[in-house]
């Protein structure tokens, strides 16, 4: 089956056998992540306009974050991931 239809989302995703619990540990984790979404966006073009954190716990908490900004490159979204 193909879809004919315009992407609208765009995201990548990790999972961690343990929780990071500290800030710096998450955060260095978030930046290939951010890397990939960013080439992908570069090489065809894209832009986003929001970006959204879901992070979800070994208790199965959930949580998530969104910035809405035009992003271009993985350079603009650094920014907001100091925002706690």
């Amino acid at each position: 089956m193909r879809a004919n239809r315009i992407r609208k989302s765009l995201g990548a995703e990790n999972t961690f056998s343990e929780d990071l619990a500290e800030y710096d540990a998450p955060a260095a984790e978030l930046k290939p992540l951010i890397e990939k979404v960013s080439h992908h966006c570069e090489a065809t073009g894209a832009r986003g306009g929001t970006a959204t954190l879901r992070v979800k716990f070994s208790d199965c908490e959930l949580i998530t974050r969104s910035n809405q900004s035009v992003i271009h490159t993985a350079s603009d979204l650094r920014p907001s991931l100091r925002t706690r």
